[in-house]
């Protein structure tokens, strides 16, 4: 067999990890896993109590101690953020839609309805970005990641809305390519990380005369089948949205897939799709938002606006759904005008999509930097209240006691100013990243406004960081 040249080192050669990844019941047995817990955090959320009789402030310590609000949003959220900086989409081969989604279309495959073909619009990612945007919008204006019963609504929406994708579309993974709230984000963040999945030999698959692996005849097998997303495992790049399903590793014949750490590669300059590049850039003012709220004096600054506008009109109670629209499309429509300003003062003639599109590729290492930071400070402070969480569920007791201030706060596992001086690494590392990226993917007319909204997100989270450290 020719040699792995690919990798640097190929986690498909260790015989154990092989067998696993190529057992007929990987990875269903982890995606079950994943729904089981799934269904667990979603019927725990939906026998809380009912909202309206909460007192003032309780929910602001219920989203820690409730285990549903704390697992969905103090845990997972932050950990999938984190996984898909370091290894890249490694959360969608345990992803219980995918699995919700597979079973559904096979069940209307087995009545004989076919289904419809995902419209071409459908999958360019801009239903995914509305998705996203609503998802925010509820976050911010309902305050469902403090709610209970509202977390167990969104997954339940989840579920219900995998479950008509996979019956509805006839692609095995229209859910995947076209609904799924956080597939942008994958698609951004996976970017930044050499972990992956390739052909080990591309001389192997040029050498290959049945091309197994996107086979028509073997797409809906139940195991070692054709590539479910209609890639060509043979040519994929860190861009192609590969799922880690590992079923072209399973059916290759010649054994020539490999996961792992990649070989440095000569990348052509590709700008990023629009609805991944806008996303960035919505990224950029929800990031910022998160990350300003972690320090008091400055999270009044950044909410000035907001809070005017409340007080203007009389409506307190509107403030969260005015922050909302603050943080997910002023502050992200000033971003993107800013940038799009100089590329025309530039007098760069690219249209506002290829502008933007390749501005964003350097703006996604300092949105990734910044969401990673926030995603630390959230399990440093969070995973505190886990093992309370697993005895008392509910978690009405402690955050009843914490509000009452009849119990302190615990410790976070990690000091503020030893974070503040990692965080500082890490936008440094960051910054000189993005400006590498923006050398390497922009036109030389696009690299001012690139580097324009590099160094303003820069001063937004240094702020922030600089402030955490002094705090």
């Amino acid at each position: 067999m020719r040699s792995m040249t690919r990798f640097r080192f190929n986690l498909l050669k260790n015989q154990t990890f092989k067998a696993t990844i190529l057992s007929p019941v990987f990875p269903y047995v982890l995606q079950l896993l994943a729904l089981t817990a799934f269904l667990g955090l979603m019927f725990n959320g939906f026998s809380s109590s009912d909202p309206s009789g909460y007192e003032a402030g309780l929910t602001k310590y219920l989203r820690k101690t409730n285990l549903s609000t704390l697992a969905v949003w103090g845990l997972w959220w932050p950990g999938l953020i984190l996984t898909t900086i370091l290894l890249g989409r490694l959360w969608c081969t345990m992803c219980p839609m995918e699995l919700v989604s597979n079973v559904t279309r096979r069940l209307a495959r087995l009545i004989g309805f076919k289904g419809f073909i995902l419209p071409k619009w459908a999958r360019t990612g801009f239903i995914i970005l509305g998705a996203y945007l609503i998802l925010q919008l509820l976050v911010g204006g309902f305050e469902v990641h403090r709610v209970p019963l509202y977390t167990a609504w969104v997954l339940l929406a989840l579920l219900a809305m995998a479950a008509f994708v996979g019956w509805t579309f006839r692609e095995p993974r229209a859910f995947c390519h076209g609904f799924c709230p956080a597939a942008l984000l994958l698609d951004a963040y996976s970017l930044l990380t050499r972990a992956g999945l390739r052909a080990a030999s591309p001389a192997v698959c040029a050498d290959c005369k049945t091309k197994d692996c996107v086979r028509e005849a073997s797409r809906f097998r139940l195991d070692a089948r054709s590539c479910p997303s209609y890639l060509k495992p043979y040519h994929l790049t860190q861009d192609d949205g590969c799922v880690l399903c590992f079923q072209c590793a399973k059916i290759c014949p010649s054994d020539n897939i490999g996961v792992g750490w990649l070989k440095t590669e000569k990348e052509t300059k590709k700008p990023l799709p629009l609805p991944v590049a806008l996303f960035i850039m919505i990224a950029g003012g929800f990031v910022s938002h998160e990350l300003f709220g972690e320090v008091k004096g400055l999270d009044q600054i950044f909410h000035a606006v907001p809070q005017y506008l409340a007080s203007i009109t009389s409506l307190t109670e509107l403030f969260p759904w005015f922050e909302a629209l603050w943080f997910l499309l002023v502050l992200p429509g000033f971003l993107t005008l800013t940038i799009w300003s100089i590329a025309r003062m530039g007098n760069h003639r690219a249209t506002f999509a290829g502008i933007i599109s390749q501005s964003a590729v350097g703006l996604v290492p300092l949105v990734a930097a910044g969401h990673g930071v926030k995603a630390l400070i959230k399990i440093n402070a969070w995973s505190v209240y886990l093992p309370s969480a697993l005895t008392d569920p509910h978690g009405f007791r402690l955050a009843r006691s914490l509000l009452n201030k009849s119990v302190t706060e615990p410790n976070t596992l990690i000091s503020v100013n030893l974070a503040a001086f990692g965080f500082a690494l890490i936008l440094l590392g960051a910054t000189w990243l993005a400006i590498r990226m923006i050398q390497r993917f922009s036109e030389e007319s696009v690299r001012p406004a690139a580097y324009a909204g590099v160094t303003l997100l820069t001063l937004l989270f240094g702020t922030v960081i600089y402030a955490l450290g002094k705090g």
